[in-house]
């Protein structure tokens, strides 16, 4: 079994800090929901982010959906011999359901994404094919066992 973890995901909710910029609540009134439930993103969000620790990594959902487009759509993750986490830079940990269909839809994925974020499960009744079951990268760890662990850097040189 692979396990595949997609570390410090930049997956998040609007933080409570830049709720009331106006970016943030024309974008929020636009969808019909109030600023907290919107999903952080740095093309939507970018006056607003500046004022944000660390906000260079946070606020692109982009990268995550299209990461789990292709992981999901493996012939490893097809038949079943794959697990796939994200963890977030909150710190939680998402656990996606190897038979999931992501939506091609950009837009369609980052509603599912903010009730994910806000339910902790999607869909919120029934078998759940993406849910946080913790927080923490230990948790991945934990959960898969690996004999082998491979991290990818952005520098792209080996690390030890």
């Amino acid at each position: 079994m692979i396990t595949f973890a997609l570390a410090e995901a930049a997956l998040e909710l609007v933080p409570a800090e830049i709720q009331k910029h106006p970016a943030v609540r024309r974008n929020a009134r636009r969808r019909g929901k109030s600023p907290g439930d919107v999903l952080l993103d740095v093309s939507l969000h970018f006056a607003a982010m500046k004022s944000l620790e660390g906000w260079e990594k946070r606020g692109r959902p982009d990268i995550v959906h299209t990461t789990l487009l292709y992981v999901l759509a493996t012939p490893l993750c097809r038949k079943g011999l794959m697990r796939v986490y994200v963890h977030t830079v909150a710190d939680l940990i998402v656990e996606v359901r190897p038979d999931t269909r992501i939506p091609k839809n950009y837009q369609r994925f980052v509603g599912l994404m903010e009730q994910l974020l806000k339910e902790g499960r999607v869909p919120p009744k029934g078998e759940a094919l993406m849910r946080v079951v913790g927080s923490g990268f230990s948790h991945v760890l934990e959960a898969s066992q690996p004999s082998f662990i491979a991290l990818l850097s952005e520098k792209g040189a080996p690390t030890r």
